[in-house]
């Protein structure tokens, strides 16, 4: 009966523990997975979570399709990958459904100026006071591969 128990703890630790949730970025704590700096922006940041829950965080955005460009992690093994929300850095939101400003007035940690946005109608606010370009999830891949030295 005890060893019986014991599985059955074990088994829910071990369910709890790989988690596909994101997790809050830790501000001025947590560091880049590719370029080690301190995450410390609030409006920018960005969290790839393993299909085993792993989480790799980044400073920018830029950093972490920088990391997958790369190949630094297979995307088969990739559950899915988040972005903080500009309007509402407490929000993390899936790279999938964001959209994206590039705007030379909204510097972004990596100096590509890219903004993540939940909500289109924000996003084309945002646009209209900073002017630049809208993008979406494969235009990010294709504008740090094309444009990080």
């Amino acid at each position: 009966m005890k060893i019986i128990n014991l599985l059955l703890i074990f088994m829910v630790l071990a369910l709890v523990s790989c988690s596909h949730e994101p997790e809050p970025i830790n501000f001025g704590h947590d560091e880049c997975t590719l370029c080690k700096m301190t995450i410390s922006d609030t409006k920018y940041g960005a969290e790839i979570v393993t299909k085993k829950g792993r989480i790799y965080k980044f400073d920018a955005l830029e950093c972490m399709a920088k990391y997958i460009i790369e190949g630094n992690i297979d995307t088969n093994d990739t559950h899915s990958m988040w972005t903080v929300d500009y309007s509402n850095p407490t929000k993390l939101i899936n790279v999938q459904s964001a959209g994206y400003l590039r705007s030379k007035s909204l510097p972004s940690p990596m100096a590509m100026f890219l903004t993540s946005f939940s909500d289109n109608r924000k996003l084309e606010e945002v646009k209209e006071v900073h002017n630049g370009e809208i993008l979406d999830w494969h235009g990010i891949i294709k504008t740090v591969a094309n444009e990080w030295d």
